[in-house]
C-alpha cells in the first residue's frame, strides 16, 4: 500500500490512498472551503510519494521442552524465525514477563544474561537462534528452577523495527532413574492360580503411575 500527500497550497492539503481496486482522496483545508476547489489543487501543485514498508517478519517457531529434568546439564531453548530481507537488531528472552537474555548483532558482546533467580545461562553456547540454560548438574550450590512461561522477542533494525514475540512453557519433572520391578513373581502357573506380586517404581517427581499389563490388557 502507498499513502500518497499532495501539498498543493496553504489553503489546500489532500491526502491519496492507493488500493488494488481505486484511488481514494480525502481533502482538508485551512483556510476557507469555498475559496478553492479539490480539482484545482489536484492540478497546481506537485506530488511526493512517500512508500510505507509491505515487509513483515514472522515467528515459525519456539522449541521449548514442555518438561525439564533440573537434573540435566543444559536445556537449549530455541526461537525460529524469517525476517523477510530485514536486518536483525536484537533477539530477548524472557521467563514469566522478565528478560533474562539478550542477543544484539550489533553489540559487543552481542549477548548478554541478566540476572534472574533460578535461570543461569551458558552466554558462550547462546546466539540469535537459541540460549542455553545450565541445569543443576553445573550448579551445585545454587538452585535451578527451570519452571514458567518463556518467551522469544525478535526485532528488526531500523527504520522498520518490526518485532515479533512467541511464548512457551516449561514444566519439571524428574522421571525414575530405574526401570519398573516386578517382586514376587514365579516362571510359570496352573490354572486357577492366583498371581499376587508387588511392583515398585525408583523414586520420582511426579509420583509414577504404576499400572498391572497381563497379555497386552491393563490389569
Amino acid at each position: 500500500m502507498l499513502l500518497l500527500l499532495c501539498i498543493l497550497s496553504a489553503n489546500c492539503r489532500i491526502h491519496f490512498r492507493v488500493t488494488k481496486s481505486k484511488w481514494d482522496y480525502e481533502p482538508s483545508y485551512s483556510g476557507s472551503e469555498s475559496s478553492v476547489s479539490p480539482r484545482h489543487c489536484i492540478s497546481e501543485k506537485e506530488l511526493w510519494v512517500i512508500s510505507i514498508p509491505s515487509s513483515s517478519i514472522h515467528l515459525l517457531r519456539i522449541d521449548v521442552p514442555s518438561i525439564a529434568d533440573p537434573r540435566w546439564e543444559k536445556v537449549a531453548l530455541r526461537c525460529e524465525y524469517d525476517l523477510d530481507g530485514e536486518e536483525l537488531y536484537s533477539v530477548k528472552w524472557y521467563k514469566d514477563g522478565l528478560e533474562f537474555f539478550r542477543f544484539m548483532p550489533g553489540s559487543r558482546p552481542p549477548g548478554r544474561d541478566f540476572q534472574l533467580e533460578g535461570v543461569y545461562v551458558d552466554v558462550n553456547k547462546s546466539d540469535s537462534k537459541q540460549v542455553t540454560l545450565l541445569g543443576q548438574a553445573n550448579n551445585r550450590r545454587v538452585k535451578v528452577n527451570l519452571v514458567g512461561l518463556y518467551g522469544c522477542e525478535v526485532s528488526s533494525e531500523g527504520p522498520n523495527f518490526l518485532t515479533i514475540f512467541g511464548e512457551a512453557n516449561m514444566s519439571l519433572a524428574i522421571p525414575p532413574k530405574e526401570r519398573p520391578t516386578l517382586r514376587g513373581l514365579r516362571p510359570s502357573y496352573e490354572a486357577g492360580e492366583t498371581l499376587q506380586v508387588e511392583c515398585s517404581s525408583a523414586a520420582s517427581y511426579p509420583p509414577a503411575r504404576l499400572v498391572f499389563i497381563l497379555n497386552g490388557k491393563e490389569g
